[in-house]
């Protein structure tokens, strides 16, 4: 049996270019932002489409939504332990609910960029780019903002 299957654009993320000089780009869930040091900061358009797979990947993948419910679920142990002082008379300010929050959203956080580059690079691939030289380019980011 033969089956003729043809491809149809489905990616409607929006590409927005913000007014930064930071070198930096990163997805909502529903857009791609770069800013203005990064299209300074590449000098391809196959750099450029290496970061916009790689934030399209993370689009695609769910990350954000994935990053709020790790957080909700920290805060939310942050929570009981500020009413728990709270309740022996330390009133903490919401140290826990904060300081929780934030080691949840980090969760996974690794894995979430190792996925987003090879889910971004399969992206890529079957647009028809070439892959060539993004490890080089990745590094060359790395380097340029260690803290990414």
């Amino acid at each position: 049996m033969t089956i003729a299957i043809t491809p149809r654009p489905a990616c409607d993320d929006p590409l927005i270019m913000t007014d930064d000089d930071a070198v930096n780009a990163f997805a909502d869930g529903r857009n791609i932002f770069v800013t203005r040091g990064l299209l300074r900061f590449t000098d391809s358009n196959q750099h450029l489409a290496f970061i916009v797979g790689h934030e399209l990947a993370h689009n695609a993948m769910e990350h954000r939504d994935a990053k709020e419910q790790n957080m909700m679920v920290g805060a939310l142990g942050g929570m009981l332990l500020d009413i728990g002082f709270l309740a022996l008379g330390v009133n903490t300010g919401g140290a826990f609910i904060r300081d929780a929050g934030e080691a949840g959203a980090r969760v996974y956080s690794v894995e979430f960029e190792q996925e987003a580059d090879y889910v971004g690079l399969y992206f890529l691939a079957r647009a028809g780019y070439e892959l060539k030289g993004a490890s080089d380019f990745w590094r060359l980011m790395a380097a340029r903002n260690p803290r990414m």
